[in-house]
């Protein structure tokens, strides 16, 4: 299990599969799952691909995240502060984010 106030955020796009039920899972639930009781997981999701980043085009990713604490969402955006050319946003609709921008 991690640390009590340990957070996640997911740069994976696309759906998990429960073994079970087939049924679509996101993937950001199955870390947290994983992760153990109480670990919260966002995500970054964008339309730019990796090599307009690595090329330090202006590119913009939405960080989607609840820690349940507006200052722990502030220092998570935070950390996405750097370079002045990749935009960061942030919004609390983690499944919404995942589901529809991955």
């Amino acid at each position: 299990n991690a640390h009590p106030s340990a957070r996640g955020v997911s740069l994976i796009k696309g759906l998990d599969f429960d073994t079970n039920t087939k049924l679509p899972v996101l993937i950001s639930k199955s870390i947290e799952e994983v992760m153990g009781r109480n670990f919260k997981c966002g995500v970054l999701m964008g339309a730019n691909i990796a090599d307009e980043v690595a090329k330090q085009c202006m590119c913009e990713s939405t960080l989607a995240c609840d820690f349940g604490n507006e200052q722990l969402n502030e220092q998570t955006l935070r950390l996405f502060d750097e370079p002045p050319n990749f935009r960061v946003t942030r919004i609390g609709d983690v499944a919404g984010a995942e589901a529809f921008w991955g």
